[in-house]
């Protein structure tokens, strides 16, 4: 992949933040999940707003195994991601207090992951949890949060829904790699209305978020189904193994995300990373062009493009590709600085700092 230097650009880290878990029925606060892609240095995510998933038509098929990164461990599977540990099962037996009813309404999970003492959590931006590790570490990123009050929940025959909050992503950088964090929260139960019922009862459900002071009246929230948070989940662990130089396991990881949602391209764009970081830029033009096929204006896979033409040789190809990434930025940063790399491409001078770094 292009890991060559980038000085500047919208980088903003995530922070070691402790974190109190609120829940609200129409308020409450928003949650930066950590829905890591690896990207190269010219690469961001497109906005929240375009869909993560493409429309059932447009999907590609899962990329097949490849002999080449055959040495990756096996992800886990979707059973280990949401299990309970025995002290997870321990704290709903003891921290939960009424009746079977009572029990099973959101406010009272709510409340008992907010009173209880030993339960303080802590935000690592740096790693993402199964629910057992997190509940374990008492610390994860927003993703890895949202994972363990999922799996709370449904062990208490609480009803949830996961959501995608659409707005600007933030970034941070490691190892060569710019990551871009999008923002999921969940929903946990229904109001009454929606079963069936007349009536509204605002204890029956509840919105969960894990960085607590912003209002979320007036946030726009789109429902994905459990498969893409899985491939969230097994997407964030392929990047995470990219920063570490473990591209076998980061393989396995981006293919296990597209197994469980063939259509999530954030996936696919990171599967091509690791061609690129493994110095195979034609594998990696193939998948990029895959995503571009249903979203020809989704700037992460256009940047990533570039990079692969380059280290291809096909200078002409990559200069086109800039020209479209400079039309279609709409931060001005990062505009600015595909115009200027526009230029130098334009007169032949790019140097070796601005061409990728095959590995």
């Amino acid at each position: 992949m292009n890991t060559s230097a980038w000085p500047g650009g919208p980088t903003r880290p995530h922070g070691e933040e402790d974190m109190a878990l609120a829940g609200t029925a129409p308020r409450g606060s928003r949650l930066r999940a950590a829905l890591l892609a690896a990207l190269g240095v010219l690469a961001l995510l497109s906005a929240c707003s375009t869909a993560p998933v493409a429309p059932a038509a447009a999907v590609p098929e899962v990329p097949p195994a490849d002999a080449r990164f055959a040495a990756g461990a096996p992800p886990p599977t979707a059973a280990e991601v949401f299990a309970l540990s025995p002290a997870m099962q321990h704290y709903l037996a003891t921290a939960l207090a009424g009746n079977a009813q009572e029990r099973r309404r959101p406010a009272a999970l709510v409340r008992a992951l907010n009173t209880q003492g030993d339960l303080k959590l802590a935000y690592d931006a740096h790693i993402t949890r199964t629910a057992a590790q997190a509940f374990e570490a008492r610390a994860g990123n927003c993703l890895s949060l949202v994972i363990m009050t999922a799996a709370l929940a449904k062990a208490q025959g609480i009803s949830v829904t996961y959501n995608l909050v659409q707005g600007e992503p933030s970034y941070r950088r490691e190892a060569g790699l710019l990551l871009t964090s999008g923002h999921v929260n969940l929903t946990l139960g229904r109001p009454l209305r929606d079963r069936g019922s007349s009536g509204f009862d605002a204890s029956a459900w509840m919105t969960v978020d894990f960085l607590p002071g912003e209002d979320l009246t007036g946030q726009r929230r789109q429902p994905i189904d459990e498969a893409t948070v899985l491939a969230m989940f097994m997407n964030n662990r392929a990047a995470e193994a990219v920063a570490q130089g473990r591209l076998a396991d980061a393989h396995a990881l981006a293919r296990e995300a597209l197994r469980h949602a063939p259509g999530f391209a954030t996936a696919r764009n990171t599967l091509a990373v690791v061609y690129l970081r493994a110095g195979l830029p034609a594998e990696a033009e193939a998948l990029l062009r895959s995503v571009l096929v249903g979203r020809p204006g989704q700037t992460d896979a256009l940047a990533n493009l570039v990079a692969a033409l380059q280290a291809q040789g096909r200078a002409a190809e990559a200069q086109a590709v800039v020209a479209q990434l400079a039309a279609l930025e709409p931060d001005p940063p990062l505009r600015a600085f595909y115009a200027a790399k526009l230029e130098r491409l334009t007169r032949h001078s790019d140097t070796p700092a601005d061409r990728p770094a095959s590995h």
